[in-house]
């Protein structure tokens, strides 16, 4: 057990960041993102902003597993989930996530993520690796359709259907926005790894 720590420290170390830090103080998640929403003839509606989110305990895990065999988990973020959340929160101020969520309170729809771009600090597409990546997925007419108040990323080994194996990497709890059944949701987060 201590050598798989020892081995995760290492790749942490070796990727940039200090080990003590990122399990003491993460500087990991999401650090802006936005839901373009498009009518059916594919013309952008409107924008909305989402908050921060919350990096959950299984990202760390993920992390590290990542860090000792790049093959032994079947990939890194895979898919993206959007829910309804829990009935009684405020819909324009629900609670904050707590980093402790294994999965979402009422998910309604999974999709494998469409694109992991590097950015550089402006948000320029970059063709080497940095510190932050935007993920992008798109939920078209008839997905996800609804109440929307939570929205989850996953790694790891999860399957396209919720289960056992789901590992749910960040959770972002925001005030109410409904899906219409003929509009598109894209979903756009940035992620910055260190300070």
């Amino acid at each position: 057990m201590f050598e798989n720590i020892e081995k995760a420290e290492e790749g942490i170390n070796r990727m940039g960041f200090k080990y003590d830090e990122v399990v003491k103080r993460p500087a990991l998640g999401v650090v802006s993102g936005r839901i373009k929403v498009y009518d059916e003839n594919n013309k952008l509606v409107k924008t909305h902003e989402v908050p921060h989110n919350e990096v959950t305990e299984q990202f760390y895990i993920l992390l590290a597993r990542l860090c000792r065999a790049p093959d032994e988990p079947e990939g890194g973020l895979t898919f993206m989930a959007v829910g309804s959340g829990d009935p009684s929160w405020d819909i324009t101020n629900p609670p904050a996530p707590t980093g402790t969520e294994t999965e979402l309170v009422a998910e309604i729809a999974r999709k494998p993520i469409s694109s992991i771009t590097f950015v550089d600090i402006d948000g320029t597409p970059s063709i080497t690796p940095t510190r932050w990546i935007d993920v992008l997925t798109t939920f078209g007419p008839g997905e996800g359709t609804g109440s929307i108040m939570e929205i989850g990323t996953f790694g790891g080994d999860t399957e396209i259907n919720p289960g056992a194996y789901d590992e749910l990497v960040s959770v972002i709890h925001q005030p109410l926005k409904i899906k219409g059944a003929s509009e598109t949701f894209t979903i756009e987060l940035r992620f910055q790894f260190g300070a």
